[in-house]
């Protein structure tokens, strides 16, 4: 999303420049709808999810959730029909049984990184993320390349008394103090380096080189889809002084 200030920003240059305290983005007499040629064309209208097309069973699940018609426990809770679980098995724990099945062939040689670029596993908790993001790179083959934070406090005389502390904490929108990366891992972009390279935040990347300060990798997705870009070590400030 836009912050607010650039689109005021624009809003103040429209207006500067056509002298008008008016402008508006389309005017009424410019939209297609007052065209000749607007009743001549057909309307076609979106009646189908097509994000669910593929998954009846699912779509419709989550219909009955949102018109309130799924049953629910004493606790208010809906409880997940069987082919939405995965099962656990005796084999493995149900980390790695998950892993294996959002990931099948993440410990060979033979994974598709177009499959595996267009796999996800979902969680609400920090703790969750970084606990199967270190099972998976664990999973990944290959040699490990360990990056390690340069913490730093704004007082550099106490920095020595609290190093190990400050290497501990993860503030919100800051990165761990390890990262653990493997060639040909995917990793999500989360911060806005260049926009205009496609270095944006989300966007999924493949590692392919490390070297000290920086990681030469491949966007996987978008206009800028195949392009080998650069990520420096770059120095990062957490936004609350708390």
């Amino acid at each position: 999303m836009a912050n607010k200030e650039s689109i005021e920003a624009l809003d103040d240059l429209l207006r500067d420049i056509t002298d008008n305290d008016t402008f508006g983005q389309c005017s009424q007499k410019s939209s297609l709808v007052r065209s000749h040629i607007w009743p001549m064309l057909t309307k076609i209208k979106l009646k189908q999810n097509m994000r669910a097309w593929t998954d009846v069973a699912f779509s419709t699940y989550i219909l009955r959730i949102g018109n309130g018609l799924e049953p629910k426990d004493h606790a208010g809770q809906i409880k997940l029909p069987s082919f939405l679980a995965l099962q656990p098995t005796k084999a493995a724990p149900a980390l790695d049984h998950l892993i294996e099945f959002v990931i099948p062939t993440i410990s060979t040689t033979e994974f598709e990184q177009i499959s595996l670029s267009n796999s996800a596993i979902l969680t609400p908790k920090n703790d969750a993320v970084d606990e199967i993001n270190e099972l998976i790179t664990a999973k990944f083959p290959g040699q490990d390349q360990l990056y390690l934070s340069f913490d730093q406090t704004t007082n550099k005389a106490q920095e020595g008394l609290y190093i190990d502390f400050i290497n501990s904490l993860v503030p919100s929108g800051m990165p761990t103090h390890k990262l653990l990366l493997k060639k040909n891992i995917l990793v999500l972009l989360l911060r806005n380096i260049n926009p205009s390279k496609g270095l944006c935040n989300g966007t999924r990347l493949i590692c392919k080189e490390f070297a000290k300060h920086i990681i030469t990798a491949e966007i996987t997705s978008g206009e800028k889809k195949g392009t080998t870009v650069f990520i420096p070590r770059i120095p990062l400030q957490p936004s609350d002084p708390q």
